[in-house]
């Protein structure tokens, strides 16, 4: 499930709920005045990429370098060609 963050129009309050992606306007309220007048505000996404094998950092390009190089049904070595 992703979060959401959110602005309060009532009160001014931020916030962020992890919500299913199904939860549409109107079904959030603020948590600290109830108000349903919400400003969905958009998230930045953040990563590191150091020794994250998600993030496309150093340790990534060992990794795929190392698979990349042959061996595997890619590289021809089951084929039988």
């Amino acid at each position: 499930m992703p979060i959401y963050e959110y602005s309060c129009r009532g009160c001014g309050k931020h916030f962020s709920l992890l919500q299913s992606i199904h939860v549409g306007p109107g079904e959030t309220s603020c948590p600290e005045c109830l108000s349903l007048d919400l400003r969905k505000i958009p998230s930045s996404f953040s990563s590191s990429s150091v020794g994250d094998p998600w993030s496309g950092g150093p340790a990534d390009a060992a990794t795929s370098s190392a698979q990349s190089s042959g061996g595997s049904c890619c590289g021809g070595g089951c084929c039988g060609m």
